[in-house]
């Protein structure tokens, strides 16, 4: 299944395992594995989104907020509310506490599984950018912060190998849940 952003704003979504999604008008969609949240200036409205397990909706506090970013995992969210990063978790807490900082934007990781046979590759963790363009990354499965990569950056993404986007449209990627 999926969803996205009509061009008036609406929401459409498709195949299997979608619930009702709100009415109105959005500016910004966001999807997990079973849920689903759209931004429309003044907080949050979210929805299920498929009948598997994974990450909850935000908590009514972030839902209420006026957020700037949000990513869900497989089995944790985060969300940027006035610069402070809130992550809540779905069914075990592995991203954790993100570090100190004013953040513009966070990406937590999509890796959900691995093959039955390999669990130890179960990781999850986020990356966030704080105001000064640095890249900033914390939790399971070996996570760490770029160290020596250059920024600023303007975009990040968390995943097997994190990456960040400069202005100048160069990318930069390190090891992520390794």
């Amino acid at each position: 299944s999926g969803c996205g952003l009509r061009t008036n704003g609406s929401i459409a979504c498709w195949g299997g395992g979608t619930s009702a999604q709100p009415g109105g008008s959005f500016s910004r969609i966001f999807l997990g594995s079973s849920t689903g949240c759209a931004a429309n200036g003044g907080g949050l409205s979210c929805w299920d989104g498929a009948a598997r397990e994974g990450v909850d909706a935000p908590p009514a506090d972030i839902v209420a907020a006026a957020i700037t970013d949000l990513s869900f995992g497989f089995m944790q969210g985060c969300a940027v509310v006035d610069g402070d990063m809130n992550c809540w978790e779905g069914e075990w807490d592995v991203v954790g506490e993100p570090p100190a900082g004013t953040f513009v934007a966070v990406s937590v990781s999509q890796n959900a599984r691995a093959p039955a046979s390999d669990v130890t590759t179960l990781y999850e963790h986020a990356c966030g950018l704080l105001e000064d363009g640095t890249a900033v990354c914390w939790g399971y499965g070996g996570a760490t912060a770029p160290g020596t990569v250059d920024g600023p950056f303007v975009e990040i993404a968390a995943g097997s190998k994190d990456c960040a986007r400069r202005q100048d449209g160069s990318v930069a990627c390190w090891d992520g849940a390794s």
